[in-house]
């Protein structure tokens, strides 16, 4: 079993020798550990966690380019509808709020952006 380790910081080797671990924000034995199991429980090759829910989204949204759409229910968590509104609005990532409970509007809102194609 993986001890929890409550440290910030990790002992260097030597001059600009770092070990595997530097800085917890940057990862540490105790986050690995909980990554590797939770890629083994969903099948994945890797797994990712973060300090708040906020944090992975700032990170999967980044992933997207400047002039994409994202698809995301109408009735999101305020802060995530912000973000949209303003950062993301500002790098041209912009999004189209769907109920995501109804089928038939889930459907329909790929089909104006596609010609009526579903991608």
């Amino acid at each position: 079993m993986t001890p929890i380790y409550q440290t910030s910081t990790f002992a260097f080797k030597g001059v600009n020798q770092p070990g595997p671990y530097d800085y917890s924000r940057s990862g540490n034995p105790t986050r690995k550990a909980l990554e590797e199991c939770l890629a083994a429980l969903e099948g994945g090759t890797a797994g990712f966690s973060f300090a708040t829910g906020m944090a992975a989204e700032a990170t999967l949204v980044m992933m997207f380019q400047a002039g994409d759409r994202v698809l995301v229910h109408n009735d999101l968590y305020g802060g995530t509808y912000r973000l949209f509104e303003t950062v993301y609005r500002d790098k041209q990532i912009t999004a189209e709020y769907v109920d995501l409970r109804d089928l038939a509007a889930l459907e329909q809102a790929p089909q104006a952006q596609t010609q009526g194609r579903l991608d």
